[in-house]
Order: C-alpha cells, then structure tokens, then sequence
C-alpha cells in the first residue's frame, strides 16, 4: 500500500470515528480534540514562532465568525477540517493553539491543537519554514498532560482523555 493509500484510509478511519463519536453525548460533554498535523489543521501555533510560514494575514480568516473575519493564523479563510469535525462532534469551542499564551487551565479540557503549517511527519520535514515536526508536537502533548495533572484528578484527567478524539494530517512529500 502506498503512502497515498495509507493516508487516505488514516482519514476515512478518524471520520468514521468523528461519525460514530457525534452520537455519544454524557455528562461531560463532547470529549477533547487533540490535534496533530500540518497547515491543513493549524489553528495559530506558527504565529508564536518564528517562521516563513505564517497565515496570520487577510485574506485568512475572513469568513471566520468566530475571530469576527480577523486573520488566526489558519491557513484558510475560515474553518479548518478539524474544527468542523469538533462542530459535529458538539464540542463548544475550537481546540485552541498550543503555543497560544491562553492554552492553559480550563482551556485545556477542550483539546489543544499542536499543529504546525510546513511540518511534517519528519523532522527533517519543512526545515526551512518552521522547526517543528510530528515528534515535536508528540512531546508537547505531555506538556498539556503535566498541566492537567497540577490542576485536575487522575481520574477526571480519564474521564476527558477517554472521551476526546486525536486527529492527525500531514503531507508526505516525497
């Protein structure tokens, strides 16, 4: 199977999930969106780094209600497809950037997007725009999991990880 293939059925699979997930609902709501990936899915972390690329200017963000058209640092002008998927899953808010000086207490419970436009699965990926990669944004996942252990029980901690959803989208350049 190549790569192609292989992100394709990657894909359908978090839908399907994404699909089957918008019919639970509990008492703690609709879980947390753990977010990985590259431009496709960036919701404003390349805006606390330097890097060539940045989406922090119009025409980005113009049909983006939610920053009243103002630019976010998503590569689109409006919704990127893992904040439509937390739209379907019933999730409140948007899962906010990692790097974002707000990511922080109860902020936290909604998910947190870690990724970055121009990385890549590799660190080697997207050198030149941005130094960050998959593997970093895995280590940053268990920056948010040490914040959540200072401020939250073990066991609410399991309650919300257990009910959130991970999405991932990167490129493979070849």
């Amino acid at each position: 199977m190549g790569w192609a293939a292989a992100m394709a059925v990657v894909a359908a699979a978090v839908l399907c999930a994404a699909a089957a997930r918008a019919e639970v609902v509990d008492e703690f709501g609709s879980g947390a969106s753990f977010i990985f990936g590259d431009s496709l899915v960036d919701a404003g972390n390349n805006n606390y780094i330097p890097s060539l690329s940045k989406a922090n200017m119009t025409p980005n963000g113009i049909d983006f209600a939610a920053s009243g058209g103002m630019p976010t640092g998503r590569f689109t002008n409006g919704r990127t497809i893992a904040d439509i998927i937390g739209e379907m899953l019933g999730q409140a808010d948007y899962s906010p950037p990692f790097l974002a000086p707000n990511t922080s207490g109860g902020a936290i419970l909604n998910g947190v997007n870690y990724a970055s436009g121009g990385a890549g699965i590799l660190n080697a990926t997207g050198k030149i725009f941005v130094s960050r990669s998959f593997p970093n944004s895995i280590n940053n996942n268990h920056v948010i999991r040490l914040m959540m252990t200072e401020q939250y029980t073990e066991d609410y901690i399991l309650i919300i990880l257990s009910s959130s959803i991970c999405r991932c989208s990167c490129m493979i350049i070849r």
